[in-house]
């Protein structure tokens, strides 16, 4: 059948509704890929179709085409690669440490657990500079044994977890001393409360060293002492008495304190007839306020030395004792105390003397304070006073300072020493005091100010060195001899300042002074009154108040190359009147300029003036230079001859230009003149 139906058994031959086979189908259907190819096309069956495809690159997360550099590396790798198997452990050496990288060790971990459930500390806290160790702990993870060798023996162990106590007992190293033994005054019931009366307790342990000696340290706290009477041999025993190779050791803070009392004379520590004596540190305190004996009684003291040998006392302040801080005596028995150190000791507000040096060989006085020494006399800073039959010899006080006594040092009687580079402040009578035929002295270097009256003064005492001290800003005279002062050397001293002369020389003989320094004083730059045979030579004496020298009936004294300048008064006068002399005196070679300062043309140069006919007689005028110089007010005449002199030798002078109103004018009998 060409243009019928087909049989529907031809073209459903399964009878289920479909066409079996056709040329093409009724609706064309589009083909899609999905998954890792993509691409899409319409087909009806009509004729073969094709799909064009993309497939992404590969990623990391996605598949897709490999490169061809990803090829050339897989193909790198080698046969089997894939079957590696990562191990589930590593060794502990395939880790490098560093300072923030460490391992820590089962002991260690166990040792940090045990401290605690609290959670591990941070390095931070515990190890605060990063250099592994830890800073502080509780205690040392080792306790470490503290062990004591020399002159003390003793040990203890130590960790760090509570205070110890070591021990101790006199050592052997290093052979045996006299300091082996140390004892503690607490230990034999010292309370040092202020209150109670610890003489006894201290003595106790004192006398529990053996006779090789020891140490007695006493703690911080104030101690009351029974001084007793060291002149009584019954309440001398209630002082602290010290035997031989003993060390009283005391702190800052260590106050041994006088119990009140009447006794005339007492002590705080005994020093008798014994040696190798050590006293530091520590209060030593009188009871000078309170004192209820006597007015008279001024021997109340802090050390009391007798017959004693190498003592040592340093770094003690000793105040406020009715009489001295420390007290020298006579020992009937064994004579002076000798080589005795007294080193950065505090003297304050004693009443009769800082220390008395009575009896005494071989005694240095090393940077020590004297302040306030006021109340009895002589009340001075030291007193060198030879007395119940001892001497004093040999003794050096340098580098201390003397302030605000009434005399800064005192020597009286036949002793000696040398004192030197010490500073004298305001003391309130004299700096320094050398009388009562004190000699062989040797002042040198020392800062004398602001004295009351004299800065340095020597009464009867002879053959003394003073020299290149300053002394200036005194009450009085710089610079003082008086009486009987003879062959003393006074050089190389400056003297300014002072109320008085600068240095004045009375009735004494024989002196040297020379090469001073003697300015802007109140009174005279040098004065000689009733003196003879001294030396005046090669000093400068300018801008005095009144004359530069200046004698006043002395006799045969030298005044030679001395520079007198810009004084009020005259340059060098020499004055006698009707019942004094000054004669035979020589004036050469010095050089005058411009005196005369308070009144134009009211005093000269060179003025050897006269009082009754004859009175200065056969002095010696040569070799001078005088000029009246530039300054308003100029002396009247270069060198003046006044009445009344004779036979002066006047010869080689240079007055040209000496004075205002003439050079030279001679008013003498028989003055012989060359110039």
């Amino acid at each position: 059948m060409a243009n019928g139906d087909m049989l529907k058994s031809v073209y459903d031959t399964n009878n289920n509704g479909v066409v079996d086979k056709a040329a093409k189908l009724q609706t064309a259907r589009n083909i899609t890929l999905s998954g890792d190819a993509a691409g899409s096309a319409a087909f009806d069956g009509s004729s073969n179709i094709n799909i064009a495809t993309t497939i992404p690159n590969a990623t990391s997360s996605k598949k897709g085409l490999m490169s061809a550099a990803d090829k050339a590396k897989l193909d790198g790798v080698a046969t089997g690669a894939n079957n590696y198997v990562h191990p589930s452990t590593h060794p502990a050496s395939i880790i490098v440490q560093d300072t923030t990288h460490r391992f820590v060790t089962d002991i260690e971990k166990a040792a940090w657990n045990a401290k605690g459930s609290s959670g591990d500390m941070l390095k931070s806290v515990y190890d605060t500079n990063n250099n592994g160790v830890v800073d502080q702990a509780a205690k040392l993870q080792t306790a470490r044994t503290i062990t004591l060798t020399g002159s003390v023996a003793g040990s203890a162990t130590f960790d760090g977890s509570s205070d110890i106590t070591i021990t101790t007992t006199g050592g052997t190293a290093g052979g045996t001393s006299p300091l082996e033994n140390w004892v503690n005054v607490k230990a034999f019931g010292a309370l040092g409360n202020g209150i109670n009366d610890d003489t006894t307790k201290i003595n106790a342990a004192i006398n529990s060293l053996p006779a090789s000696g020891g140490t007695v340290y006493i703690p911080e706290g104030t101690y009351m002492i029974n001084t007793g009477n060291p002149y009584n041999p019954v309440t001398n025993a209630t002082c602290i008495s010290l035997k031989n190779n003993i060390t009283i050791k005391m702190t800052e803070n260590t106050v041994l304190k006088a119990i009140t009392n009447a006794f005339n004379n007492y002590a705080i520590f005994l020093v008798r007839a014994v040696s190798n004596v050590t006293i530091e540190g520590g209060i030593l305190q009188g009871e000078r306020y309170t004192h209820t004996g006597p007015v008279a009684g001024q021997v109340g003291v802090g050390v009391w030395l007798e017959g004693a040998t190498n003592v040592t006392i340093r770094n003690v302040t000793c105040k406020e004792f009715w009489g001295d801080g420390i007290y020298t005596l006579y020992h009937a028995t064994l004579g002076n105390t000798k080589k005795v150190t007294v080193e950065n000791v505090n003297f304050i507000d004693n009443r009769r003397q800082g220390i008395s040096i009575c009896a005494n060989e071989n005694f240095r006085v090393i940077g020590c304070s004297f302040e306030t020494t006021q109340g009895t006399d002589p009340a001075a800073g030291i007193d060198l006073e030879p007395e119940l039959g001892g001497t004093v010899k040999d003794v050096t006080i340098t580098g201390n300072v003397f302030k605000g006594n009434k005399i800064g040092i005192q020597a009286l009687g036949d002793a000696s020493a040398t004192i030197t580079g010490n500073v004298f402040d305001g003391n309130t009578m004299w700096g320094i005091y050398l009388a009562s035929s004190s000699r062989y002295y040797s002042v040198t270097g020392n800062i004398v100010y602001a004295s009351g009256s004299y800065g340095i003064y020597v009464n009867t005492s002879t053959d003394n060195v003073i020299s290149s001290n300053v002394v200036y800003n005194n009450g009085s005279h710089g610079i003082y001899l008086l009486n009987n002062a003879d062959r003393n050397v006074i050089t190389d001293n400056k003297v300014y300042g002072n109320s008085g002369e600068g240095i004045n020389v009375y009735k004494s003989f024989d002196n040297v002074i020379n090469d001073n320094n003697v300015t802007n004083n109140s009174g005279r730059g040098i004065f000689l009154a009733v003196s003879t045979d001294n030396s005046i030579n090669g000093n400068t004496s300018s801008s005095n108040t009144l004359s530069g020298i200046y004698l006043w009936n002395s006799k045969y004294n030298l005044i030679n190359s001395n520079r007198c300048a810009k004084n009020g008064q005259h340059g060098i006068f020499i004055k006698g009147d009707s019942a004094n002399d000054s004669h035979s005196n020589t004036i050469s070679n010095n050089q005058c300029k411009e005196n005369s300062q308070t009144t134009n043309q009211g005093y000269h140069n060179i003025f050897v003036s006269g009082g009754a006919q004859g009175a200065n007689t056969t002095n010696n005028v040569q070799g001078n230079i005088c000029r009246a110089g530039g300054l308003t007010n100029k002396p009247q005449y270069g060198i003046l001859i006044d009445v009344n002199t004779s036979a002066t030798l006047m010869q080689n002078n240079d007055t040209r230009g000496g004075g205002a109103k003439a050079d030279l004018s001679d008013a003498g009998i028989g003055t012989i003149t060359s110039i």
